[in-house]
């Protein structure tokens, strides 16, 4: 009997040692999953991780991009400041270029130091250059044949032109462009507004020696119009708004949109060829400035417009006018219409243009009078 319950306490014995040592072995292998759960814990903040990277880095990506003419064109060059002579018209692609350039400082990032003038209108400002008191200079369409002449190169576009036209009012007889036989029109010989009266002629196949042509600076145009001097006047915007405002009946007879597609108008900045020439880097400092005040100006039209008002003292609603009547290029447009021919076609059209309205004797490629290379190279 002693010796059976020995056995049996044996065997108890075996059975408790057997559950300690189980029960050992669980606690051992426990943080064996935990460890698991924190590697794959980190793998999935890895891997968030990653797509989160990748979107910041193509974030970045277009937002170089987008920069990559504005960069290019702020690196600042060696060396002093080069001393420019810059003409404008005081309006909102001239005068807007350089108010936006002016504030800011956009001139000194280039390397220049600018002495500014303001103009009222393209041939003036060519006939400074021609007499060496012009390096630079912004002009009109209409002025446009004096380059083709020789006289000054075109480094760049500035923007597109809708806003020429001839104006007439009640009483004067004059109810469409065919109506102008025998009237007093005033124009400023040799800008955009002789170019639309011309083209004008053209379509109504009236000859000019058949109207009254008085040679009108712009403002005299305005002003002769509001005193009832002449029957129509040949201007362009804002220059027309000033001329609405005044005389209520005024009435638009054409503007450039109604020679669309055969001709396009662009206005454009122009310098000596004496300066392409000899000193081609400033040139370049020069289009560095205007890449970045054009950029600039297109992507802040509102701000550039109290910027001009402020600059040139003209009302900023007659400003805020003539942006409606533009088509604004960014430094990209220009560089593409550069680089496919569209910029040489335009003015191909005004040469044809020029050789109708007898301003040119012959034909003159625009190649001979358009330099797209230098615009091209501050890009880089």
């Amino acid at each position: 009997m002693t010796k059976k319950y020995s056995v049996l306490s044996l065997l108890l014995v075996c059975l408790l040692m057997a559950g300690v040592l189980a029960a050992c072995g669980d606690n051992t292998a426990t943080p064996a999953p935990a460890a698991t759960t924190a590697a794959a814990t980190t793998a999935a903040s890895a891997t968030t991780a990653a797509p989160a990277a990748t979107t910041a880095s193509a974030s970045a990506t277009t937002a170089a991009a987008s920069a990559t003419n504005a960069a290019a064109a702020a690196t600042a060059p060696a060396g002093p400041e080069a001393q420019l002579r810059i003409g404008y018209i005081p309006d909102t692609h001239g005068g807007g270029i350089v108010a936006v350039a002016n504030d800011k400082g956009y001139w000194k990032q280039a390397g220049i130091a600018p002495s500014l003038k303001s103009f009222s209108n393209g041939p003036l400002q060519v006939t400074a250059m021609a007499a060496g008191d012009l390096d630079f200079a912004y002009i009109g369409p209409g002025a446009a044949w004096l380059a083709a002449q020789g006289q000054a190169v075109v480094v760049t576009v500035d923007s597109l032109n809708t806003g020429d036209y001839l104006i007439t009012r009640n009483g004067t007889g004059v109810n469409s462009i065919n109506d102008l036989k025998g009237k007093k029109i005033g124009v400023p010989l040799g800008t955009s507004g002789e170019m639309i009266l011309q083209l004008s002629l053209q379509k109504a196949n009236i000859s000019p020696k058949d109207v009254q042509l008085i040679n009108l600076d712009p403002a005299g145009v305005v002003t002769a119009f509001i005193g009832g001097q002449i029957d129509v006047a040949a201007i362009w915007s804002p220059l027309s708004s000033q001329i609405q405002q005044r005389i209520p009946d005024a009435k638009i007879l054409i503007d450039n949109t109604a020679f669309f597609p055969t001709y396009s108008f662009p206005q454009m900045w122009v310098a000596s060829p004496k300066i392409v020439k000899e000193n081609p880097e400033a040139v370049k400092r020069f289009l560095k400035a205007f890449v970045l005040a054009n950029d600039y100006r297109a992507a802040n039209i509102e701000e550039m417009v109290t910027l001009t008002a402020k600059l040139t003292g003209a009302p900023a609603e007659d400003l805020r006018t003539q942006t409606k009547t533009t088509q604004w290029l960014t430094s990209a447009d220009i560089q593409k219409a550069n680089t496919d021919g569209t910029t040489l076609k335009w003015f191909d059209g005004l040469v044809q243009m020029f050789l109708l309205t007898n301003k040119l004797p012959s034909a003159v490629p625009a190649k001979n009078f358009v330099n797209t290379e230098l615009f091209g190279s501050v890009l880089k």
